[in-house]
């Protein structure tokens, strides 16, 4: 039996809280949007952590954790990922070889919004956004048990990450049952994805450039002073 704690999109604020939610795991895996080295230090002091990066984070943290990752625990491949897009469109990406071996358990995060949910023979989990209350949904992560047999067990999703009386610590080692199964820096899902985000951000600047040259055009007080400079 392993212990997760799954936790993502912390964006920079860890809740005294989520130590006392963890404290008892024997994983903790992050899904991304960490922004700062100082919360992984923070939860190693818990218990051995793996991370990827997400689409906020900088290159400080994005050049030495990998996109996505597949870990072996139980017998069981699960995916840690930032972003997969819609988990609709998933299997297609699988069929394709995006993910080898292929998962069983997909953690990810980036919506900020918990799921718990089997679609197309995989189990989708996200932990929710644990840094700041997002459209309604409170800070939250998310306990999950692994059995031998490679059953999910018993998710419970913690909401109230108010701070404890005191700081819950273990000095527990790696699951000896849990393997690291090496995967690129990028793949062509992941690289899509940040393209898409950056393409977004680009129009969006576009048109807020747009916008203002179109209010300069409409000011006949600034467009005298405009003209004035070069009469």
């Amino acid at each position: 039996m392993t212990k997760l704690g799954i936790i993502s999109d912390t964006h920079d604020r860890l809740y005294r809280g989520v130590f006392d939610a963890f404290a008892a795991v024997d994983l903790i895996l992050h899904a991304g949007d960490i922004i700062s080295e100082d919360v992984l230090s923070r939860l190693k002091k818990i218990s051995p952590v793996e991370a990827v990066y997400g689409n906020c984070d900088l290159y400080s943290l994005a050049s030495r954790l990998p996109a996505q990752r597949i870990l072996s625990l139980e017998g069981l491949n699960l995916l840690l990922i930032h972003n997969i897009g819609n988990p609709n469109d998933f299997s297609c990406w699988v069929k394709r070889g995006e993910f080898k071996p292929e998962p069983n358990l997909v953690v990810f995060g980036h919506t900020h919004r918990p799921l718990f949910e089997q679609k197309d023979g995989y189990l989708f989990v996200n932990p929710g956004c644990a840094g700041m209350a997002w459209r309604g949904h409170p800070p939250t992560v998310l306990l999950l048990e692994i059995a031998e047999s490679g059953c999910c067990l018993n998710p419970v999703l913690r909401q109230h990450l108010a701070p404890p009386v005191g700081m819950a610590t273990c000095a527990c080692g790696m699951p000896s049952k849990v393997s690291i199964i090496p995967q690129p820096i990028e793949k062509p899902l992941q690289r899509f994805l940040h393209l898409n985000i950056l393409f977004r951000r680009l129009r969006c600047e576009s048109s807020k450039r747009s916008n203002k040259k179109a209010r300069m055009q409409n000011e006949p007080g600034l467009n005298f002073r405009l003209n004035s400079t070069y009469a």
